[in-house]
């Protein structure tokens, strides 16, 4: 009966496991796969704000579920990209061509007033003094005397007495400012006096000359500064006369030229300036174009070439000013010594 009993038991207890142990293993199971979703979840959640926090900061790698939280606390500094280099414009002024100006007048002084003198008794030393009086007189520098100028003047001397003419031109053809280069006579500025009559006196001479209007005007020029003289007595057409021959310079060493090598330099610099900003410019542009949607890698290294040609062309920009505010002025010292006029020529 006891064994009956037992085995009836045993039964129950095994329907029982059976029945209710489904229920809850089933139970045991639902609430792992509870745990993993939430766990997935989670870590959903998490992927997807470190995403969202990657668009924002610009970086573009493709992230996953399995990225280590470390790798994303990485960050990517783009080098900034330097403002674009503005090419030199001030211009370079060049300077004045050394200008050959003669000034002469149309007609050489004729005088008869006087009444004559020895042979050899007018000197060109005291014309020469009596010049630079009346400059003195006018609040101009004195002439200073220049042998060149007198061997060019003694040359004009001879040459109307010898061919009997009394003219700025020679029947040759040559002028004053061929007179002067023959001689080695380097100006930037050229002048001549002719005279020929009877003269008391070398202060007679000089005073004739300042009573004519074009003779004087040289006498006065203030950018002459040096003088040649010649008088000599002779024949001229069947009379005896003194001619005499005034020749004023101003030599081309009295006004520096701008330094060529300045110029070249400020050439060449330009010539690098142009070339560099425009190849500049190019990855300027495409610089534009890779901040909105382009390879990340390349927009990086499009960013440092440009910035290796903007440090390199800045220094160059700024050398190339100076160097064109040094030159320019150059120019204008140089143009304002040289002068300008509007002369007689011949």
């Amino acid at each position: 009966m006891k064994k009956i009993i037992s085995a009836f038991l045993l039964f129950a207890l095994g329907v029982f496991i059976v029945v209710f142990g489904k229920g809850f293993f089933e139970t045991a199971i639902q609430k792992r796969e509870v745990i993993t979703q939430n766990t997935e979840k989670i870590q959903n959640v998490a992927t997807s704000s470190v995403r969202e926090k990657s668009a924002a900061s610009g970086v573009s790698e493709n992230l996953t579920s399995e990225t280590p939280v470390t790798a994303l606390q990485k960050k990517i500094v783009t080098p900034a990209v330097s403002p674009k280099p503005s090419v030199v414009s001030e211009a370079i002024i060049p300077p004045i061509p050394p200008k050959k100006i003669v000034q002469t007048t149309t007609e050489p002084l004729v005088s008869f007033a006087g009444s004559g003198k020895a042979v050899g008794m007018l000197e060109s030393a005291e014309v020469v003094r009596w010049t630079n009086y009346q400059r003195e007189q006018n609040n101009l520098l004195p002439l200073a005397r220049n042998s060149k100028l007198d061997a060019a003047a003694i040359v004009k001397v001879h040459d109307m007495f010898d061919h009997q003419y009394f003219e700025h031109v020679s029947p040759n053809g040559k002028d004053a400012s061929a007179l002067v280069t023959g001689v080695g006579y380097e100006y930037l500025w050229v002048g001549e006096n002719l005279a020929l009559g009877i003269f008391d006196s070398e202060k007679a001479l000089v005073d004739a000359w300042m009573g004519s209007p074009g003779h004087r005007a040289n006498i006065l020029n203030p950018h002459f500064e040096e003088i040649g003289v010649a008088v000599d007595e002779g024949q001229f057409e069947g009379r005896h006369v003194w001619l005499a021959v005034q020749e004023f310079g101003k030599p081309a060493s009295s006004c520096p030229a701008p330094e060529i090598s300045l110029k070249l330099e400020i050439e060449q610099n330009q010539m690098t300036i142009a070339s560099s900003t425009a190849e500049a410019n190019v990855l300027a542009v495409e610089i534009d174009s890779l901040e909105h949607g382009g390879d990340r890698a390349q927009y990086i290294q499009t960013v440092a070439d440009y910035n290796t040609i903007v440090d390199f062309l800045n220094p160059i920009i700024t050398r190339t000013r100076g160097l064109v505010d040094t030159y320019n002025q150059e120019v204008a010292s140089y143009n304002a010594c040289i002068g300008t006029a509007d002369p007689a020529h011949i």
